[in-house]
């Protein structure tokens, strides 16, 4: 866990949280696996920082999640297929990043068009 990490891992904790915007904080490091934790969660804004890694397959555990930005960041490997298992999503932002994979299809994948902004 990197320091910018270690300052905000309290936040963790809440697992009645329902909005998490912690854009532009420079916080570093890999996606910590307790976000998961965080199962009311239906906002999650995690771009403009410096998160490397990958996105963990737990995100299927936030089912109320709607909108999930985390763009702008470092964030590489594959885009895990578990979050065709959202089934409130919305909105995902996974631009200017290091993926290797395509985004899922399945789930409301299949429903979800390009953005064009």
């Amino acid at each position: 866990t990197t320091p910018a990490l270690i300052t905000c891992l309290w936040v963790w904790n809440f697992s009645m949280m329902i909005n998490m915007d912690i854009c532009a904080n420079k916080l570093r490091g890999e996606l910590p696996t307790s976000l998961s934790k965080l199962q009311m969660l239906e906002y999650l804004n995690l771009s403009r920082n410096t998160f490397d890694g990958h996105i963990s397959e737990q995100l299927d555990h936030m089912l109320n999640l709607d909108t999930i930005d985390v763009s702008h960041n470092k964030l590489s490997d594959e885009i895990p297929k578990s979050l065709e298992k959202l089934q409130h999503i919305q909105v995902v932002d996974l631009s200017f990043n290091h993926f290797e994979r395509e985004v899922p299809c399945g789930g409301k994948f299949a429903n979800l068009s390009p953005s064009r902004s």
